[in-house]
């Protein structure tokens, strides 16, 4: 399966992307079929080959999530083009009443209320 994705080139504090068509199953760094742009994401400039762009989707090249929203924003549209988004977990609110419940419950706590018991019997 083809897909459309970033391969990283450039060097330490300065990286480029060429946006590529490549095998899924080739390595990042390795070889690819076709440059079909480049991405800086230092100064956010997005080269493209909108024709080249367009024949590889209807070859049937995937885009990647990334890829997909780099194309949304230069405004290509492709069947095969979709943003997957993900919900962010929310956090409950009831996590400080459980460390509350957990620390009365705790063994130090009702060692510390039998200590306090057994001195109320000695002076008994």
């Amino acid at each position: 399966m083809l897909k459309i994705r970033l391969q990283r080139v450039g060097r330490r504090n300065l990286v480029l992307y060429r946006i590529v068509v490549a095998e899924q199953t080739a390595p990042v760094k390795g070889k690819f079929i076709a440059k079909i742009g480049t991405y800086n994401p230092k100064t956010k400039i997005i080269t493209l080959n909108k024709e080249a762009v367009l024949r590889w989707l209807n070859f049937g090249a995937q885009p990647t999530n990334t890829i997909s929203k780099l194309f949304k924003k230069e405004k290509i549209e492709h069947k095969l083009i979709s943003v997957h988004t993900f919900n962010k977990k929310v956090k409950k609110k009831k996590d400080s009443d459980k460390k509350t419940n957990n620390q009365l419950n705790s063994p130090m706590v009702e060692s510390e209320i039998n200590k306090d018991e057994k001195i109320k019997e000695n002076k008994e």
